[in-house]
């Protein structure tokens, strides 16, 4: 009996162990570069959230500071309670977002475990409780009062918004904790995520919202500013650049340009300019449109076959969503420094 293999006999075995062992290697590897993303995922919607919750305070450190100016330069009174009364988002109401975000960002860590195959009772009860805190934001939302249309507007459509997105958390959610087969849980993933990324677009148009009034609040102080530069030299006695009928304070004949008040008015307006660039740097709401993008990554991968492809695509979207968010933190301290 002949017991020599064929050279190709041997090649064939050869590449046969090789694919096997790239194969076994590739699986081993699986669940370390699932769960990197998933990290990364939970990582940057912390540091959106607290960027969410600093920038939305802003909109009323702008809104004050603009109203102090204002009665200065008018020289009309001016009172404690008259500066705290300039408020256009409550602490509640910037609560109501940022509870949100949280809520769907645990929402989509659970996903993620879903994802990997660990169906158990801590994965429904986490996705109930995430759920029952967007409920509970939903009705808070429901009960503010806010003399502010646009803000009493937004509240009404947060709490629909949030109320069904708590709705369909909590319909995977049971499914989950009463241990239906997988298809269905992961089709009720897929039918009920229109609710979810509806209420992420929320969040992220009002954070935008928020952001543009603040530039054109912003704006209307470096007016102001260029306009007290321009009365104290006396450049057209009459009126400001970009204003119509601004009237200056009338000088004595003779009087010149007080070099103090100069200064003062350039140190301003130095200022000014960069709280005009802190603020764009610092604004969330492109973060929180990658958070979405992300999110929907991995809803396709959860009701995928998770082939390479989803896979590959939920990293990338995880990557964009961790570089908006990632300098977040530093532009958010450079705003609130520079608005001071």
């Amino acid at each position: 009996m002949n017991f020599l293999l064929h050279p190709s006999s041997i090649t064939r075995s050869l590449i046969s162990i090789i694919v096997t062992g790239v194969l076994v290697v590739s699986l081993a590897c699986r669940p370390e570069d699932y769960q990197k993303p998933i990290q990364g995922f939970q990582n940057a919607s912390n540091t959106v959230i607290a960027a969410d919750r600093a920038f939305l305070s802003n909109e009323n450190t702008i809104e004050q500071n603009k109203y102090i100016d204002q009665q200065v330069f008018e020289q009309k009174p001016l009172g404690s309670t008259d500066i705290d009364n300039q408020v256009i988002i409550t602490p509640d109401e910037i609560k109501l977002r940022t509870v949100a975000l949280d809520a769907l960002s645990k929402y989509t860590a659970s996903l993620a475990t879903l994802a990997q195959g660990k169906v158990d009772p801590s994965t429904g009860q986490n996705m109930k409780t995430a759920g029952t805190n967007l409920q509970t934001s939903a009705t808070n939302a429901g009960n503010q009062a806010n003399p502010n249309p646009d803000q009493a507007a937004f509240n009404k459509k947060f709490s629909g918004a949030a109320g069904a997105a708590a709705a369909a958390i909590g319909a995977v959610a049971q499914l989950i904790m009463d241990h239906k087969a997988r298809k269905e849980i992961e089709q009720s993933v897929k039918d009920t995520d229109k609710e979810i990324t509806g209420l992420i677009t929320l969040i992220g148009n009002d954070a935008q919202g928020s952001y543009l009034r603040q530039k054109n609040q912003l704006g209307f102080y470096g007016t102001q500013l260029y306009n007290d530069y321009k009365c104290e030299i006396a450049v057209d006695s009459n009126s400001a650049p970009g204003v119509n009928e601004v009237k200056c304070p009338q000088k004595g004949k003779g009087v010149q340009a007080d070099p103090v008040i100069l200064l003062t008015l350039a140190d301003r307006i130095k200022s000014f300019r960069t709280q005009q660039t802190a603020l764009e740097n610092a604004n969330p709401a492109p973060a929180i449109a990658q958070m979405q993008k992300a999110h929907e990554a991995l809803v396709v991968y959860v009701s995928s076959n998770k082939d390479p492809k989803t896979l590959s695509d939920l990293v990338t979207e995880v990557k964009n969503f961790e570089s908006a968010a990632q300098p977040l933190g530093q532009a958010i301290q450079g705003l609130v420094t520079a608005i001071k």
